[in-house]
């Protein structure tokens, strides 16, 4: 049966919506940063000691003995650190709910900051659709809550402040919901197809 106008009435305008997980303490995601790095050079270094010891026709057990201890040490400290931050960056990982706003006015929006020209973060962010800086700029025309609690007046200018280094995801998010907005209408069933297509010749 098709939809009619009292249908579309009645469902009013849904706009489509995306949750994005970010860290609530920038000091936690900076830990978690240097962490990672320290860790993964670590066990880069550790991991070409092993080849030079396999390289010199070590057994594999020689090899581990070969290798110097207190890389191995640190190696295993670092990721016992490593593992200690991601708890506590779990921890302070809220979600940030997005929402696009109705077609007409993110067209007059995109618009009005249109990509630059030759610029990488509007490619990058902005999937060349729009001025990324504008859009981050504005996000809080599609920003509606933080952890389900929504944002009221004033909240929005505190968040930003505190978050701004990772938002510049958010732009892509908001640039996906509003040009990618529609879904693909669904395809029928085969045996409806068929169906449809037989009684059509």
């Amino acid at each position: 049966m098709a939809v009619s106008l009292a249908d579309l009435r009645a469902a009013g305008f849904k706009p489509m919506t995306e949750v994005v997980k970010i860290c609530a303490d920038p000091d936690v995601a900076e830990e978690m940063a240097r962490l990672t790095e320290e860790f993964n050079e670590a066990d880069a270094r550790l991991e070409a000691a092993r080849e030079r010891a396999e390289q010199a026709k070590a057994s594999k057990k020689l090899a581990e003995a070969g290798v110097d201890p207190k890389l191995v040490e640190l190696r295993e400290k670092l990721r016992a650190d490593l593992e200690a931050a991601h708890e506590l960056f779990l921890e302070a990982v809220g979600e940030l709910k997005l929402q696009a706003i109705p077609a007409g006015e993110w067209a007059l929006w995109r618009d009005e900051h249109p990509p630059r020209k030759d610029n990488l973060a509007d490619q990058e962010h902005g999937l060349g659709f729009a001025d990324s800086t504008a859009l981050l700029g504005d996000l809080d025309k599609w920003a509606v809550s933080w952890n389900d609690e929504p944002f009221t007046p004033g909240d929005w200018d505190m968040f930003a402040k505190v978050l701004s280094g990772d938002l510049l995801e958010c732009v892509q998010v908001v640039v996906k919901l509003q040009e990618l907005r529609l879904n693909p209408a669904p395809k029928l069933p085969s045996a409806l197809s068929e169906t449809s297509n037989s009684g059509d010749s």
